[in-house]
Parts: structure tokens; C-alpha cells; sequence
């Protein structure tokens, strides 16, 4: 049997998304919308500055010249998330917990669809960019690109709880 790869992350996306969204609604009651608009807003806000500053130590990193300016803004700006969209396709916890499995499991199929098309866009704009560099300047960016992935990849093993990824689904399944 062949999938190709669309497919295959589709189907690892809604797959994840179960056991990702099974811990959460287990949970006890969710802090006041004050607090966690606070809380919003203070990650986004810090989310916001280390981009800047990764950008910022990027750009001099690539040495990026006066004739590469232009290509530079263009990849910055393509490659900019956007956290108030994707904060308001985002349905509140009071939502989600009314969703039945298989309206949720559409939710996060969407979501999955919309990540995606995202990450096509910044496909793009590196190419693009990466087209625009010297070679040496290409040979710089890998090196930072891969850093940076690899820095991603240790957060996200250490939220998870490590290489075994540290979900204990006993608590979320009903008690018999």
C-alpha cells in the first residue's frame, strides 16, 4: 500500500491530535479568560521578540548587502506567523469540549490543512531567498537553519517528556 506524503502527515496530524487534545480536556477547570488573555499576551509578545532577535542575528550572521536588502524583507515578511489568525481559527476550550470526537477530529484535520498551506508559503519564500545568497551566504544559512530546527526539536522532546514522549493516557480514559 503507497501514501504519499500529504497524506502521511494528514493522517499523523489527526492521529497526534487525539492523543495531544486527550490530556487537556481531562483537566480540571480552566483559569478565568482575564488571566489567560494575560497569558496570551505575554507569550506572544516574547514569542515576537526572540523572532526579532533570531532575525536580527540571521541578518548579520548572512552578512546581507545592500543589493540583498530587498530579498531579505520579503523573507522575513513571508515567513512571519501570524499568531492572532491562527489564535481566532482556534475555537475556545468551551467549544472544543462540546465537539463531538469526530467534529474535533474535522477541527484538527482543518487545522493540519491550514499548517500546511503555511508551510508551503515559507517553502517558497526560502527557496526564493536562499536563491538570492552567495554561496557562502547559503552555506551560513544552512548551518543557522539546522541549529535552529535541531534547538525546535530538543524543546519539543523536553514538553513531551522526552524520547518517549511522556503522555500517560490512564487519566484521561473513564473510570470503570
Amino acid at each position: 500500500m503507497k501514501f504519499n506524503q500529504k497524506s502521511l502527515i494528514l493522517a499523523l496530524a489527526a492521529a497526534s491530535s487525539i492523543v495531544i487534545s486527550a490530556p487537556i480536556f481531562a483537566q480540571g477547570p480552566a483559569m478565568p479568560e482575564t488571566e489567560q488573555a494575560q497569558m496570551s499576551e505575554k507569550m506572544q509578545k516574547r514569542m515576537h521578540d526572540r523572532m526579532e532577535k533570531h532575525q536580527a542575528m540571521m541578518h548579520d550572521q548572512l552578512k546581507i548587502t545592500a543589493e540583498q536588502e530587498g530579498a531579505w524583507k520579503t523573507f522575513v515578511e513571508a515567513t512571519k506567523h501570524n499568531m492572532e489568525d491562527r489564535k481566532q481559527a482556534r475555537p475556545d476550550r468551551k467549544q472544543m469540549e462540546a465537539m463531538s470526537a469526530p467534529a474535533m477530529m474535522e477541527h484538527r484535520l482543518e487545522r493540519a490543512k491550514e499548517h500546511l498551506a503555511m508551510m508551503q508559503k515559507h517553502v517558497e519564500a526560502v527557496r526564493t531567498f536562499y536563491a538570492a545568497l552567495t554561496p557562502e551566504q547559503q552555506k551560513t544559512f544552512d548551518q543557522v537553519h539546522k541549529r535552529m530546527h535541531h534547538r525546535a526539536q530538543m524543546m519539543r522532546m523536553k514538553h513531551r517528556g522526552g524520547m518517549g514522549g511522556g503522555h500517560d493516557m490512564d487519566h484521561a480514559m473513564p473510570k470503570k
